[in-house]
């Protein structure tokens, strides 16, 4: 199953109905576009597959194969340019151009699911973040923000030539989604009372000793 979630679930589908069609040879810098770097086939449905110039066989067993993706990208980071194959999805027709490896010019951090870090980044160049697009992902160089960039599924943000610092995409959350957490984490403290206050209720006929008089 592939998934991404969001948006970008629609190009990822079109992107292996593609690869199924025989409409492109190059799966491996599709797919490395959205960070995949395994694939695990039913044997019956691994022909289109095996004939990809990219993806490598790592284990071909009796009902299964696993393929290696030689082309993937790293989630985050810093660029030259936009991947081709990101924005190939968009266009069915574009995907059979030959799409040219590119080394990162540098790393970037995730130390969290909302917020990737690089030190000491340099423009010109790209700051690369396979997550599906939306607007609510910013990012600042040396307390700059940056531009947004076409990206296709994904987001990506452009590097002034002159650019240089510390580097911070965070996603900003709505602030509906800090009342409901907190209307939800007030909600359980609430029945987690109601429900401790039943568990302290004496039961009926227990606890009690009654003196049962003679006939």
């Amino acid at each position: 199953t592939f998934s991404t979630g969001g948006p970008a679930d629609a190009d990822l589908a079109d992107t292996v109905a593609a690869i199924e069609a025989r409409a492109a040879d190059q799966a491996g810098a599709l797919l490395g576009a959205f960070n995949i770097r395994y694939i695990v086939l039913e044997r019956g449905s691994a022909a289109p597959w095996l004939s990809q110039r990219d993806l490598a066989v790592v284990r071909d067993a009796r009902d299964f194969v696993l393929l290696e993706n030689t082309r993937v990208l790293d989630r985050a980071s810093i660029l030259r340019h936009v991947p081709p194959a990101a924005t190939a999805v968009s266009d069915l027709g574009a995907v059979d151009a030959p799409f040219r490896g590119e080394a990162p010019l540098a790393s970037v951090a995730r130390p969290s699911s909302s917020r990737y870090e690089g030190s000491g980044v340099d423009g010109p160049g790209v700051a690369w973040i396979a997550e599906a697009s939306h607007p609510n992902w910013d990012a600042i160089l040396g307390g700059v923000r940056l531009p947004r960039l076409d990206a296709g599924w994904a987001n990506a943000f452009r590097l002034p030539g002159e650019a240089s610092g510390d580097l911070t995409v965070s996603f900003r959350r709505p602030p509906y989604d800090s009342w409901w957490l907190g209307g939800a984490a007030a909600l359980w403290v609430i029945l987690g009372g109601v429900a401790l206050a039943r568990a302290e209720e004496p039961v009926p006929g227990e606890g009690r000793n009654e003196d049962v008089g003679e006939p």
